[in-house]
């Protein structure tokens, strides 16, 4: 593959926004990302994916933290439902603890995929 500005020049790397194939010359790095050197189209969009990634880390983050308070509002209620004279309490915690299982694990899901 051959650089697109500069048609004699091998190719080094390919933009991840546009697909061009730019050599050292024409490639820039933005972000942890590969872009072309002048385009703003391109800088915009690694701007825009950059500004995900962080929403996605905020959300994660959400996600663990309603998971760590579903678990413990749960295990207070089981807790207070040890008698077992009304279920009400115990069947409350254990969709409680199950629900904080699956935020946990959801915000898991998403560290990984970050």
């Amino acid at each position: 593959m051959k650089c697109y500005n500069h048609h004699d020049r091998d190719a080094f790397a390919i933009c991840q926004y546009c697909g061009k194939g730019l050599c050292l010359e024409c490639l820039d790095t933005r972000n942890d990302s590969i872009l072309c050197k002048n385009s703003k189209t391109c800088a915009i969009k690694s701007d825009l994916v950059n500004q995900a990634y962080n929403q996605l880390s905020n959300n994660k983050n959400i996600f663990l933290a309603i998971g760590i308070l579903f678990v413990i509002f749960g295990i207070i209620g089981l807790i207070m439902s040890l008698p077992l004279i009304a279920n009400i309490p115990g069947v409350v915690g254990i969709t409680f603890v199950i629900i904080g299982i699956i935020y946990i694990k959801n915000a898991y899901s998403m560290k990984n995929k970050v």
